[in-house]
């Protein structure tokens, strides 16, 4: 691990510590890949919503770029929010994504999975209904919602990963509290093309149930909605937040092959 890193940083890159690159090396740059998060929440008419923007310490690293309408996928007309990945004024990335939650849930999408076929980087959720919505080909919304307990994500194919999934790099995701909200942000891989990429998950419970506000809102939903939102504000969810289990030497491949990225400052793309 340490030779690894060694050469890493004979890259070139002297500000890794505060890029992607420090991602699972378990010391500095951890606290800086994640480096703001915010959740709010507020109600148009009937319907609730949530907002979730999550600041990501990039370095010279370049997600994509984007920002698309989130359709509902049985009726293209019906637009049930918005998300969108761009540069931050500051630098780093900035995700954003609004939701509207009885919407979304009444799509009745159950799919807790990450694009790759593995199953979402929080544990202890298995209870809560949690539903994935495509947006376009390489991105997907995740919003589960339980007792107590609500959950908004996004994932983004990467094409430049491929060769990373090819080579059996497992996920690796670790969990930050940012601005007192909880949230997870790394990576997933799989062998097959187009299915690596980059996931953030933001436990929205912090704002949404404060004072119990949430509750309140979700009991409401449950009255007017069918049985599946019921049975998501009975579930008892107790989230468990945790690094991702990966080798000492998948790891430093990872470390390196980001470190690079940072060097050359290159530009990701969604996958196709």
């Amino acid at each position: 691990m340490r030779s690894k890193l060694v050469s890493v940083f004979s890259l070139g890159t002297a500000v890794v510590a505060v890029s992607l690159v420090g991602l699972g090396c378990g010391k500095g740059g951890l606290k800086s890949i994640v480096t703001d998060a915010k959740v709010r929440m507020y109600q148009v008419e009937s319907d609730q919503f949530a907002e979730a923007t999550v600041m990501l310490g990039t370095g010279n690293v370049q997600l994509p770029a984007f920002n698309y309408n989130i359709r509902h996928p049985r009726n293209a007309n019906e637009i049930l929010g918005v998300v969108a990945m761009k540069p931050g004024i500051q630098g780093g990335t900035e995700v954003n994504v609004t939701i509207n939650i009885n919407k979304a849930i009444g799509t009745e999408l159950i799919d807790p999975r990450l694009p790759n076929g593995n199953g979402l980087p929080i544990g202890g959720i298995s209870n809560a209904v949690v539903v994935g919505i495509p947006v376009g080909e390489a991105v997907k919304v995740i919003l589960g919602v339980g007792d107590k307990f609500a959950l908004l994500g996004v994932t983004a194919n990467i094409q430049q990963l491929d060769t990373l999934g090819r080579n059996g790099i497992p996920d690796l995701f670790i969990p930050f509290k940012a601005g007192n909200i909880p949230t997870t942000a790394g990576f997933y891989f799989s062998p097959t093309a187009s299915r690596s990429g980059v996931g953030v998950f933001v436990d929205l419970s912090p704002v949404m149930f404060n004072q119990g506000q949430g509750q309140v809102m979700l009991a409401r939903l449950a009255s007017t909605q069918d049985t599946l939102m019921a049975r998501a504000v009975r579930a008892k969810v107790t989230p468990v937040y945790a690094k991702s289990p990966i080798s000492k030497r998948k790891e430093s491949d990872l470390l390196t092959f980001l470190g690079k990225a940072h060097s050359k400052r290159q530009r990701f793309t969604l996958a196709k």
